[in-house]
């Protein structure tokens, strides 16, 4: 008679080959599940750069300071004396301008007075990927800290030493690396309102984003309707309203990629519009009046705001 007590060598053998079948394809989905789960965090820590990056040039620029957006140029010509002044008068007058024209001449940081008497900050900028700007958004790291709340601001690109390339390679755990430049930030908040820049080795750098190529700085020219390079900007311009970065950087698999963004400043282009309308229309009844003597009050500040 067949015996009923137990399984047969060929049962025991498929049935561990099946259990076999079953643990590798579990650990085959873990594995998988696992490379899957590394890889989405580097992508996403890889994004992570990019947009941080770009949260702080946006915060800098959210803050960009001109009196200009609610103020106009000092002309000094309007302040010159009229037939009836005297000799006296005249003498101080042409003094007073040599003064101003020799004060601000070889000014780094600013380019003239508002008519309100602000100083009106220049925007430096040495090549299409360094900018330096005037940001009132500066805050304090310690409590009594000798800085205002002005700051200088600089963007600029510079190349990696050799302990960013060191770190670069552990991180991405190879030895053939491509570092790019580094785009750096430097803040300037000891004495915003001197006429000299100190060097950039008394200045903090801090690197905001790595494996950059270029980076270009645009403004809105209002004249144009278009963005053109911020090497074209001069003290001529009206104030900026929008300025417009565009990004090259190589990304998580040493790709080449590029991101624009438009960052607005406070002061929408509306704003300066009905500013600039105003002021026509104050010289333009000026024009007509010219026995009347000027009005040196300011205009009610328009709403600023973006957009």
């Amino acid at each position: 008679m067949k015996s009923n007590l137990g399984f047969t060598l060929i049962e025991v053998l498929v049935s561990i080959f099946l259990l076999s079948m079953m643990a590798f394809s579990i650990i085959k989905i873990t594995d998988q599940s696992t490379t899957t789960k590394i890889e989405t965090i580097k992508e996403d820590n890889d994004f992570l750069r990019i947009y941080s990056a770009l949260y702080t040039i946006q915060w800098d620029v959210n803050h960009f300071y001109t009196p200009l957006f609610q103020q106009s140029k000092l002309q000094i010509n309007k302040l010159a004396p009229n037939i009836n002044s005297t000799e006296e008068e005249r003498q101080n007058f042409s003094e007073f301008e040599r003064n101003m024209s020799a004060q601000f001449r070889n000014n780094k940081r600013f380019s003239g007075l508002s008519d309100n008497g602000n100083l009106i900050p220049r925007i430096q900028k040495e090549s299409h990927h360094t900018l330096t700007f005037l940001s009132n958004g500066y805050r304090r790291k310690n409590l009594n800290e000798k800085k205002s709340q002005f700051a200088w601001i600089t963007y600029t690109l510079e190349e990696p030493s050799a302990d960013d390339i060191e770190a670069m390679k552990e991180k991405e755990q190879k030895e053939d690396v491509k570092a790019g430049k580094n785009l750096v930030r430097y803040i300037d908040a000891s004495n915003p309102f001197s006429s000299e820049s100190p060097s950039k080795d008394d200045l903090f750098p801090q690197v905001i984003m790595e494996k950059v190529l270029n980076i270009h700085w645009s403004f809105w020219d209002r004249k144009k309707k278009s963005f053109t390079s911020i090497e074209n900007y001069s003290d001529d311009h009206q104030p900026i309203t929008t300025f417009k970065i565009k990004i090259e950087y190589l990304d998580l698999y040493d790709q080449e990629q590029s991101i624009e963004k438009i960052l607005p400043t406070n002061f929408s282009e509306r704003t300066v519009a009905q500013k600039l309308n105003l002021e026509q229309k104050l010289s333009n009844q000026q024009q007509i009046n010219p026995n009347t003597e000027p009005n040196t009050t300011n205009p009610p500040s328009p709403s600023g705001g973006n957009e």
